[in-house]
Parts: C-alpha cells; structure tokens; sequence
C-alpha cells in the first residue's frame, strides 16, 4: 500500500470534522514562525508560515517549528494547548495520530513555501504520512504536488505537470509529502489547518488509510 500511497497526490480519507469547532479552539492561539533548515529559503518560510503545537518533540508549544532530519525514539508529548482544545484532541485519537508531532499551521496572506518532500529532503520516515485537516481555506488557496523528477525542470524555469487541489474545511487529506509539494495563498486572509502525522503501521491509522485508498479514482505521480 505504501507504493501506491506515495503515487496519489491528496487522498481524501473519508473524514469530515465540524471546523467550526475547530476555529473555537484555535481562534486566540499566538503562533511563532517556522523555521527552515534551507538558509536560501529561512525568510519565505519566517514570513509566511507560522503555528503552535498542540503535540510535539519536547512538550513545548512554539519549540518544535522545523523539520527534523532524525525522528527521536521518544514519544512526542502533549503540550499546554493539548488540553484547552478537547476537540481537536478527539480528531487526533479518532484517526491514531494522538501520539504524532501535531500543530495548527497558518500560511500568511499572499503566502507561499519552497517546494520541498519531506522524505526526499527532510529524511521523513515514508511510513509517516502528512495529513492536513483545513479549519480556514481562503478562496483560492492551493495545494500542490509535482512528480520529484520534474523539480530540477522547475528550478531552470521549465514548465512541468502539477497535481493541485484546493482542500475543503473541515475534510481529511494525506497530502503526498514523498514527493515535493507546496501551497499558494492568493487571498488577504491565513489559512489555518491542523497539521499531524499518519503511521502505516498504526493498525487505526491503516485501517483508515486502506478503506481511502480503495476508493481513490483519482489520477497518480
């Protein structure tokens, strides 16, 4: 399933959640920026993408903002916030993620990131999945996914084939973090979304995962 997982651009898990909710919880957090590994890219990324953990590596809210290049053997701890937003605390256990790095991620105005994966570039575990379950998505907003051959073309200026689609509030995607992605935010408003983590080998995670992908008609990288 992993082979095949790694093919589908977004994957609709089937999931919908009330982001109503979800904006409850979240609308007077205070966010720090995240940073970058990529001194080339570290001021797209401080200006435009910021958040707050909800679980993280050492059980602080703002000191987990970056990419790891090797995932501890520890167990990510819940942070302050985890117990202000009980709702959000059920999505995480409803789909095997309560143990995973998770975080409410905003992308500015305007915003966009560097197109990176987070296996290829950031040595992510490929069984460690992104999901990304949207709580604000200003009109316009869109992810996006390229085939990791096509990145060198992009870099020179070359047209290549991107995989996009703009994610609906409150739904539940895997948004394929294997090959490279990004975000456009042409709007005046953030986009807020919780942003965790889906372990194949989470028997409540694969369950979830396989029912997905037997439905996925969708095109593949």
């Amino acid at each position: 399933m992993l082979d095949l997982l790694q093919k589908i651009p977004h994957l609709d898990l089937g999931l919908t959640y009330n982001p109503i909710t979800m904006l409850e919880e979240v609308k007077n957090f205070n966010y720090a920026n995240y940073q970058t590994s990529y001194a080339t890219a570290k001021e797209l990324y401080e200006k435009n993408w910021s958040g707050a953990s909800l679980i993280s590596i050492d059980g602080s809210v703002f000191g987990d903002m970056s990419e790891l290049k090797i995932y501890p053997k520890i167990s990510p701890k819940e942070t302050a916030l985890a117990s202000q937003c009980p709702y959000l605390m059920s999505i995480l256990h409803d789909i095997g993620s309560s143990k995973e790095r998770s975080r409410i991620m905003r992308i500015a105005p305007k915003g966009t990131l560097d197109w990176h994966s987070h296996v290829l570039h950031h040595k992510q575990d490929p069984k460690r999945l992104v999901v990304q379950i949207p709580i604000i998505v200003p009109k316009g907003f869109t992810y996006s996914v390229m085939h990791a051959k096509d990145l060198s073309s992009l870099k020179k200026g070359k047209p290549v084939k991107t995989y996009d689609k703009e994610y609906k509030e409150g739904k539940t995607y895997v948004f394929n973090s294997f090959h490279p992605h990004n975000v456009f935010n042409p709007s005046n408003e953030y986009r807020i979304t919780l942003m965790t983590y889906m372990n194949i080998d989470n028997p409540k995670s694969k369950k979830i995962l396989e029912k997905a992908v037997e439905n996925y008609d969708g095109p593949l990288l």
